[in-house]
């Protein structure tokens, strides 16, 4: 439906920084959540049951789903050519993508200000 877009400028940094296979652990415990199967149906069943009784109130007609892909991209280098072409994709119709990128030099920091560009 096109709405689970929430926070497309958002920047993740690892601020407290460590590496489980270093010498320097990370200062925090990781934590798994399996999203995918039950989560994730109720989520949307209840996203579904909104929208179709808000746009039956509303007298319009539900729209289409959407299908939805986010497209992560580990990077060291930032090779800037290569990058602003997997920014660039065409999107089909009834598609949404978020591109996540993710670099991990420090020297890299002006890359995301290019890219949006």
């Amino acid at each position: 439906w096109g709405a689970a877009r929430f926070a497309p400028t958002a920047t993740i940094s690892n601020g407290f920084g460590g590496d489980v296979s270093s010498d320097t652990p990370p200062r925090y415990d990781a934590v798994h959540i399996d999203w995918t199967h039950e989560i994730l149906q109720q989520g949307v069943a209840s996203a579904e049951a909104f929208l179709q009784n808000f746009f039956k109130l509303s007298k319009k007609p539900l729209p289409p789903r959407y299908v939805t892909l986010d497209v992560i991209v580990p990077s060291f280098r930032a090779p800037l050519d290569i990058l602003g072409r997997i920014v660039a994709l065409e999107v089909p119709p009834r598609c949404s993508t978020q591109v996540i990128i993710i670099i991990d030099d420090p020297r890299h920091r002006a890359v995301r200000h290019l890219l949006e560009e």
